[in-house]
């Protein structure tokens, strides 16, 4: 019986111990749920402007450990690419890309950042948007909108892809081309005619001879599998398609931690060289052999023709752009020479330079 009372005893003391203890432990955190954000593009996944985006992606889930985790929707899965201004504004989608040339009347200023005949290279117009998306005039531009700009992307040189052989700048007369905003006005200048249609709805209008060819880059082309409707590439080009943001809702950005805000802007960064890297280096070279393997001939065009299509860039479109945002008493010729200023400034920094 002593025994029995000895043990009993004992075995109230331990248990009494044991509740004080973990009384005084704290209490077991439960892991934060990710902060979810929807993003949206009108590639497929494995197109090298998808895989130049997708590395933001990555970078920032990496560098927040899991803090933040993307949705994503490729292929017009959330929305179409015509609409994915509007539902980022709205909040339908909380990132996505914004190309501000399917939009001109939207972003009269900063599609400034599309203007044509300037270089050939993917990577001054990136580091050159970097500085620009960050005047006050282009800040309260896409504020307005509920956005903001947070990394930049872009497309490479735009060459012609047509139906038909394109050799000279004469050639190119009263040819129907895709092609958007002020390389619209670069094409018209040099005798082009401009059609202004969406990425995903090319095929299919050249396919049915709508248009006659497309401006873009090889990147771009077998995206969209461009090189199986049309078979002549020509080397006369407009122009990198210029620089525009990878763009976050405002009020989603708005709500994001500090430290959030910090990550995303820092891989911001270091995302041009990434980019420029995937989509033009990698893309365009695997791209152009692509295309080559289905028959796609390359018509080199006169050295003296694409020397006259800076000129026609300049006196044609440029000048015109300042101007007519001028009479719209908004700074055309301030933002233009920024632009230019910008865009020479880093050309000689570009790894992928040559003079």
């Amino acid at each position: 019986m002593k025994n029995f009372l000895r043990i009993s005893l004992l075995s109230l003391f331990l248990g009494t111990v044991l509740i004080v203890g973990l009384q005084g432990l704290p209490e077991a955190q439960t892991p934060a749920k990710p902060i979810v954000l929807k993003f949206a593009c009108d590639t497929v996944a494995t197109a090298p402007y998808s895989l130049g985006q997708e590395w933001f992606l990555a970078e920032v889930e990496k560098r927040s450990q899991g803090r933040v985790k993307f949705e994503r929707y490729w292929s017009e899965s959330l929305c179409p690419g015509r609409e994915q201004q509007d539902a980022t504004s709205k909040g339908m989608a909380d990132f996505a890309a914004v190309i501000q040339s399917y939009w001109p009347g939207k972003f009269p200023l900063s599609n400034v950042c599309s203007m044509p005949g300037i270089g050939l290279d993917l990577w001054p117009p990136l580091k050159a948007g970097q500085e620009f998306f960050k005047l006050p005039e282009i800040e309260s531009e896409w504020t307005k909108l509920n956005l903001k700009a947070i990394s930049m992307i872009g497309t490479s040189n735009y060459r012609i892809l047509s139906k038909m052989e394109i050799h000279k700048l004469d050639d190119l007369k009263g040819k129907k081309i895709r092609s958007l905003g002020l390389q619209a006005e670069l094409l018209k200048a040099m005798g082009g005619v401009p059609i202004g249609i969406v990425a995903p709805e090319v095929f299919d209008a050249l396919d049915r001879g709508t248009v006659d060819g497309v401006a873009a880059p090889p990147s771009f082309i077998t995206a969209f599998g461009f090189q199986n409707a049309a078979k002549y590439y020509s080397t006369l080009g407009l122009g990198p398609g210029g620089a525009w943001p990878m763009a976050m809702n405002l009020d989603t950005w708005n709500k994001l931690p500090p430290d959030i805000q910090k990550i995303i802007t820092e891989v911001a960064q270091v995302h041009v060289d990434a980019f420029v890297r995937i989509y033009q280096v990698e893309g365009d070279g695997t791209s152009l052999e692509k295309m080559k393997a289905v028959g796609v001939k390359v018509i080199e065009a006169p050295p003296s023709d694409l020397a006259k299509i800076k000129e026609i860039a300049e006196s044609q479109v440029w000048d015109k752009w300042a101007s007519e945002r001028n009479k719209e008493g908004k700074p055309g010729t301030k933002l233009l020479n920024k632009w230019v200023e910008l865009f020479e400034k880093y050309t000689p920094q570009s790894p992928y330079y040559k003079k």
